[in-house]
């Protein structure tokens, strides 16, 4: 198994100076949405799409259902 794999939260508390997050590891969301008017190549039908830029897919999410309200 991986070594960086962690099922659940993780806390480090930092006491002194600043610690920039380079990683946030419970950013993952799961969602299920409808947008008759989203694009359909960004958006396919009953598939599976991973979102890294959430401002480039709110744009191509369409007005109507509620996919463009969720992102």
């Amino acid at each position: 198994m991986a070594q960086d794999y962690h099922h659940g939260v993780r806390v480090v508390e930092v006491n002194e100076g600043t610690r920039s997050i380079t990683t946030v590891s419970t950013a993952i969301v799961g969602m299920v949405c409808t947008g008759d008017d989203a694009d359909a190549k960004m958006f396919p039908l009953n598939k599976p799409v991973l979102i890294t830029d959430v401002l480039t897919a709110s744009g191509k999410a369409g007005e109507s259902g509620t996919l463009a309200r969720s992102l």
